[in-house]
């Protein structure tokens, strides 16, 4: 990551908007979605993956390569996605493992208070909102189950962290580098309330991905915050999938 003095600070008006813009527009296109899905029996997480697929990933990438074409007068991200230091692969590697279980951890402690914060603001959610409540895939067929678990897989095992970390590592965190070490900080808050589509694990995103962010602010490689968040995403996907087919 640059000296903050190299690279363009945004405002904290700014970099709130563009933090949450996002997620507010992947939210809206979700929703629309939902009686889609509904329609061809396809649960709601179908909905939501195809959201991202064309709204949020869309979004972010686009206004990355957008700001590249502004700057370079081509379609690119030179200058624009930055955290690139090279560090020697071993630790590469290493560090997401060691972030991954920290953040495992993390997870564990704050599922408790995601239970009080879901009950206490988002009582009134509908029961397909909720991502975590097995309850609602038992409607489903094995092999609807089975696509859907895949595509998710894919994109958010894949393709939705990358972009992501591009997004919000890569180009906002070096951006908000005035605020010192609140910066990593905010970044993830701000990370967090981006998920409006699941803001009743705000608690748990918010830790689980703080090791993640700290771990890009301190190596200036962000090839530590794609791998971590891969990580995260693939392991989760695949022991929710295991737990919905075993729960049939």
């Amino acid at each position: 990551m640059l000296e903050k003095e190299d690279v363009a600070q945004y405002g904290l008006g700014k970099l709130i908007v563009l933090h949450l813009a996002p997620g507010a527009l992947a939210t809206v296109a979700y929703l629309a979605l939902i009686p889609l899905t509904n329609r061809w029996h396809w649960p709601a997480m179908a909905a939501l993956l195809l959201s991202a697929l064309i709204a949020l990933v869309p979004m972010e990438l686009g206004h990355l390569l957008l700001q590249g074409k502004r700057r370079n007068g081509r379609w690119s991200l030179q200058g624009i996605v930055l955290s690139q230091r090279e560090r020697p692969g071993w630790l590469v590697w290493l560090l997401p493992v060691g972030l991954f279980v920290v953040a495992v951890v993390g997870y564990g402690l704050t599922v408790p208070l995601d239970g009080l914060w879901q009950r206490k603001m988002f009582w009134w959610l509908p029961s397909w909102y909720l991502f975590s409540d097995l309850k609602q895939y038992a409607q489903f067929s094995r092999p609807v189950l089975i696509g859907a678990f895949s595509a998710r897989l894919l994109l958010d095992g894949f393709l939705f962290p990358t972009v992501e970390e591009l997004y919000f590592r890569g180009y906002l965190l070096p951006r908000m580098a005035r605020f010192g070490w609140a910066a990593p900080f905010l970044n993830c808050l701000l990370f967090a309330a981006y998920h409006f589509w699941q803001p009743y694990n705000l608690p748990t995103i918010f830790f689980v991905s703080l090791p993640m962010v700290l771990g890009v602010w301190l190596t200036k490689d962000l090839r530590v915050g794609v791998y971590t968040h891969i990580l995260l995403n693939t392991v989760g996907g695949i022991l929710a999938m295991i737990s919905v087919l075993q729960a049939r």
